[in-house]
């Protein structure tokens, strides 16, 4: 397979150590929570009643995790696939200008339209081998151990904790492209996420500040909702419709880049 028609297969082919080491870290920690749930669900409550409900913003409602669907949404979807997605965003181009790869590739008979297109399909299959990981792990749980999920609520859930890693990545892609640097898609990236997420904790501590969610990313994320009342599409869409365009931002910036400079 020549390097022109190899972009895709290439980028995952490179990411496979790191991709397998995130899904089985995924797997334990799911085993592990359908495991723990039975034993721990009743201790979570009388925790719940004794902490301040300015804590919960941090780590979620704990009154809530006498359900299964409640027990995983305490730490499990959390920050590990936006942080994964900073990663692989900033990586997708920035590692071939650090190895000095980039103009050789694109020197071949290969369009840079094919190269960062291929480069974001890699980048949604490497979170979707990810996400589909932690799911399968969940469902194996609820088969093994007392631990009765709803198998819908909780497929959203991991659907919608790709698509917000997703917006993280793209952002990454975009800083990167703008800067031509990956530390720096990783450096504003790690911002994005960090800003948004306390935006969206901050928006629960007071009601002067309950404004500030609609513009944290994981307000439109809301994995307790999904997991505990079912998916909110049209949050969905609005997460895709952003993916959409921080992807043709930066599909428009590397089209004019000088590789030169």
């Amino acid at each position: 397979m020549n390097i022109a028609r190899s972009i895709y297969f290439k980028n995952l082919w490179n990411r496979k150590f790191s991709i397998i080491a995130w899904s089985l870290g995924f797997a334990i920690i799911a085993i592990m929570f359908a495991a723990l749930y039975e034993s721990s669900a009743g201790e979570i409550t009388s925790y719940a009643e004794s902490i301040p409900k300015s804590f919960e913003s941090f780590i979620g409602d704990l009154s809530s995790a006498t359900t299964p669907n409640g027990w995983i949404n305490i730490e499990l979807y959390s920050l590990f696939l936006p942080i994964i997605g900073v990663n692989l965003g900033a990586s997708a181009i920035g590692s071939e200008e650090e190895n000095r790869t980039l103009d050789l590739i694109l020197s071949r008979p290969v369009s840079r339209t094919k190269f960062i297109i291929e480069k974001e399909l890699s980048i949604i299959t490497n979170l979707s081998i990810i996400s589909f990981v932690l799911y399968t792990s969940l469902l194996l749980g609820k088969l093994v151990y007392s631990f009765d999920i709803d198998k819908t609520n909780v497929f959203w859930a991991t659907f919608s904790a790709l698509v917000l890693g997703l917006s993280f990545a793209n952002f990454a892609l975009m800083m990167q492209n703008i800067k031509k640097k990956k530390s720096s898609g990783i450096g504003y990236g790690a911002l994005f996420v960090t800003v948004s997420y306390l935006t969206h904790v901050f928006s629960q501590l007071s009601q002067n500040l309950e404004f500030l969610k609609h513009i944290s990313t994981f307000y439109y994320y809301n994995v307790s909702e999904t997991l505990l009342l079912g998916v909110n599409l049209y949050y969905i869409c609005l997460l895709l419709l952003l993916n959409i365009t921080l992807f043709l931002v930066s599909y428009f910036l590397f089209l004019k880049r000088d590789l030169g400079v």
